[in-house]
C-alpha cells in the first residue's frame, strides 16, 4: 500500500504470520520528527527484523531521534535536518507499482533531509516472489556529496540476536572521531546533542570491523541467540573504498522506561562505510527474510556499462535477473542465450533457458531471442483546471494511466505529490482524472497559482504537471 500525503510505502505480501512487509519512509519533519528520511523497516515471519525503535521516553531518546539509529544512509557523520515549516524535509516518490504479487517496487528521492550537502540521496526496493510465502528484495541506495558514507541496517530490538560473517572480523576500539569527549545523554532534554557531528556514533559499541572484497556478494546473517526463530540474511556488494563494521547499540525497547535498565538490552547493527571521496556511493543489498533457513542459492552482482545496476540471484532451478537504471539498453547472460533490458526496473525469471515471468516499468522493456515485452515511458502533461476534486488535464492519443496507478502532481520548482487514481475519463477534448485520496489543493490555472488546504498549506506558483509511468508484465 501507498500513504503519499504521509510519505510511506509498503510493500510484499504472504499470508498471516508468514506475511513479509517492506517499509520505506519519506515523509517530512515538523516538529513531531526523527531524523529518518529513507529508513527501511522489514517486517516478517512475526517479527521485526529490521528495525526501527520508534518513539520513547528515556535518557537515550537522542539516540532514538538519529539518523545512525535507522536502516538508512548516514552523510559525513551528520545527522539529517529534522525539518521545520521554513525548511521542510519531505522526500519524493519516484515510482511505485504494487498491483502484482510476483513483483512489487517502491523508490524515493530523500535529498533535502541533507541540505547543502547531499547531491544524490535516492532508494528504489523492489520485492520478488520466490513461492507463495517467501520473498525478497533487492535494495539499491545512491548517495553523492560529502566524503563518508554509511550504509546502516539494524537487527531485531525486541529479541536478542547475533551477527554472523564468513568475513574475519577484528575489534575496533571506536567510530568517534580522535579527540572527541562523548558523554552518553543523561535524559530527554539533551536529546538536542544528536545534532552535533558524530555524537550519534558513540552509542554504537562492541565494534568490529573486517575489509570487503569488492563487487563480490557477501552474506551477513541476523539470527536470534537462543531458539530458531525466524532470520535474515543480507547480501552486501560493496565498492571499492569500503569496510564492514559491525556491533550493537541500545535496543532501548525492552528496558521499558527505566533509564537504569538502558545499557542491559541491545540490538545489532551492521554499517557498510565507503570513503566515497567526492563519488557517488552504489549500496547493494539482496535482503532475504526466512523462518527456519535461507531460500536464495546464490547471488551475484553483474557488471554493466553507463551507471546500470543488475543483480542475478537463483532460487533453485530458477533464476531471477534485476536490473535497474539501464536508460541505454543492456544486454545480459541468461543460460546459454542472452537477453536484453532498457528501462528503469526490470525482472525477469527463468527457468533453464525458458522465461517464467518478466516485468518492465519505464520506457522499453525485455527482449530476446522469441520473447518480447514492451512498455511505455514516463507521461508528463501540463495540469489545465481543476474541477469538482479532479485533475484535468488535455486529452491525448498516448495511454491514459489506468485505475490503481499512482500518478504525481509536479510543480515548476521541484515538489512532489502523488496520488492514487481511481478512474480517468475523457470529456470532448480533455482527460479528467479521479484520484482516491482527493486532490487536497486549490489550483488557479490563469495565475498558475496552487495551494493546499491542509497543514503545512504550502504554496507553489508556476507551471504544475502531472505524470505516470507505465509497465508491463507477462
Amino acid at each position: 500500500y501507498l500513504l503519499p500525503a504521509l510519505g510511506h510505502a509498503c510493500i510484499g505480501g504472504g499470508e498471516g504470520s508468514q506475511q513479509t512487509q517492506f517499509h520505506l519512509t519519506w515523509s517530512g519533519g515538523y516538529g513531531h520528527a526523527h531524523a529518518d528520511s529513507l529508513s527501511l523497516l522489514l517486517f516478517s515471519n512475526g517479527h521485526e527484523l529490521l528495525s526501527d525503535l520508534g518513539y520513547t521516553h528515556t535518557a537515550y531518546r537522542a539516540w532514538t531521534l538519529a539518523t545512525a539509529a535507522h536502516n538508512t544512509v548516514v552523510i559525513d557523520g551528520q545527522n539529517q535536518a529534522l525539518g521545520s515549516r521554513k525548511a521542510p524535509t519531505d522526500g519524493s516518490l519516484l515510482g511505485f507499482d504494487a498491483r502484482s504479487d510476483r513483483v512489487q517496487m517502491v523508490s524515493a528521492d530523500g535529498i533535502r533531509g541533507y541540505p547543502g550537502l547531499a547531491k544524490t540521496y535516492r532508494r528504489t526496493l523492489i520485492v520478488v516472489e520466490a513461492n507463495h510465502q517467501q520473498r525478497y528484495a533487492i535494495d539499491h541506495f545512491e548517495v553523492s556529496g560529502g566524503q563518508t558514507h554509511d550504509y546502516f541496517l539494524h537487527g531485531d530490538a525486541d529479541v536478542e540476536t547475533c551477527v554472523s560473517t564468513q568475513l574475519e572480523l577484528r575489534p575496533m576500539e571506536s567510530l568517534l572521531p580522535k579527540g572527541l569527549d562523548w558523554t552518553a545523554t543523561r535524559n530527554e532534554g539533551e536529546a538536542h546533542r544528536i545534532a552535533e557531528p558524530n555524537y550519534a556514533y558513540g552509542f554504537l559499541r562492541e565494534l568490529h570491523a573486517a575489509t570487503v572484497p569488492i563487487n563480490e556478494a557477501i552474506p551477513v546473517s541476523f539470527r536470534a541467540t537462543i531458539g530458531k526463530g525466524p532470520g535474515l540474511r543480507v547480501s552486501i556488494m560493496p565498492e571499492d573504498g569500503s569496510q564492514l563494521i559491525t556491533g550493537v547499540n541500545p535496543a532501548i525497547r525492552p528496558a521499558g522506561e527505566d533509564d537504569s535498565k538502558l545499557d542491559q538490552f541491545n540490538r545489532p547493527f551492521i554499517l557498510l562505510r565507503r570513503e566515497a571521496k567526492d563519488r557517488t556511493s552504489n549500496f547493494i543489498s539482496v535482503i532475504e527474510p526466512y523462518e527456519e533457513e535461507p531460500f536464495l542459492t546464490s547471488v551475484e552482482r553483474i557488471s554493466l556499462p553507463d551507471g546500470a545496476i543488475a543483480v542475478r540471484v537463483a532460487i533453485g532451478d530458477r533464476t531471477d535477473i534485476i536490473v535497474i537504471g539501464a536508460q541505454t539498453g543492456v544486454t545480459i547472460p541468461a543460460g546459454q542465450n542472452f537477453v536484453r533490458f532498457r528501462g528503469d526496473y526490470g525482472v525477469m525469471s527463468l527457468r533453464g533457458e525458458a522465461i517464467e515471468h518478466a516485468f518492465s516499468l519505464g520506457e522499453g522493456g525485455w527482449t530476446s531471442e522469441n520473447f518480447r515485452l514492451a512498455s511505455t515511458g514516463l507521461r508528463s502533461m501540463p495540469l489545465q483546471a481543476m474541477e469538482s476534486g479532479k485533475l484535468v488535464l488535455a486529452a491525448t492519443s498516448l495511454p491514459a494511466p489506468e485505475k490503481n496507478d499512482v500518478v504525481r502532481v509536479v510543480t515548476s520548482d521541484g515538489w512532489v505529490y502523488p496520488y492514487t487514481l481511481v478512474a480517468a475519463e475523457t470529456r470532448g477534448d480533455q482527460l479528467w482524472l479521479t484520484v482516491g485520496e482527493g486532490p487536497g489543493f486549490q489550483f488557479d490555472a490563469q495565475k498558475q497559482h496552487m495551494q493546499f488546504a491542509s497543514f503545512p498549506q504550502r504554496e507553489h506558483s508556476g507551471a504544475v504537471r502531472v505524470e505516470w509511468t507505465t509497465r508491463a508484465e507477462r
